[in-house]
């Protein structure tokens, strides 16, 4: 239940390190609670296995660097979606509009609006639940080339 409202309000601070905390006390044994997962798995060990790719950890990870301003590195962790893994291939499209958004954020123009052909591409025809999100994206990339 709290993973479920913590992603229905993505940019609640509160939300997002409660599930964080979550998850790192379910993944981890006690002692590396204060290490972060790199941005990407180790690619021999996380190439075939949801648990080694910890990959809903790396997004939770990224989302919490996000909502608290650290935007460099939230940007290295969302690129680093589907490096390390095949079971990633879910998180491409929200990795690529959090960059968009990021880069849209810092001004970076020509970069947010890539991420968000990505995102377009990816999600060509959306489930419907999705398409508010996918028209969003459309707008904000009509605006970013001046449209």
């Amino acid at each position: 239940a709290l993973a479920r409202r913590a992603t229905n309000r993505s940019d609640d601070p509160t939300a997002i390190a409660r599930v964080l905390a979550l998850e790192l006390s379910m993944q981890l044994p006690p002692y590396f609670l204060p290490a972060l997962p790199p941005p990407v798995a180790g690619v021999g060990e996380a190439r075939d296995s949801p648990f080694h790719a910890r990959t809903r950890l790396r997004w939770l990870v990224a989302e919490w660097q996000r909502v608290h301003g650290h935007a460099a590195d939230a940007l290295d962790r969302y690129r680093a979606f589907g490096a390390a893994s095949y079971l990633e291939l879910p998180y491409l499209a929200p990795a690529a509009l959090r960059r968009g958004e990021l880069h849209e954020a810092r001004g970076q123009r020509r970069e947010a609006a890539a991420e968000y052909g990505r995102v377009l591409a990816l999600w060509r025809d959306p489930d419907p639940a999705l398409r508010p999100l996918v028209d969003d994206v459309r707008r904000r990339l009509a605006r970013l080339r001046g449209r």
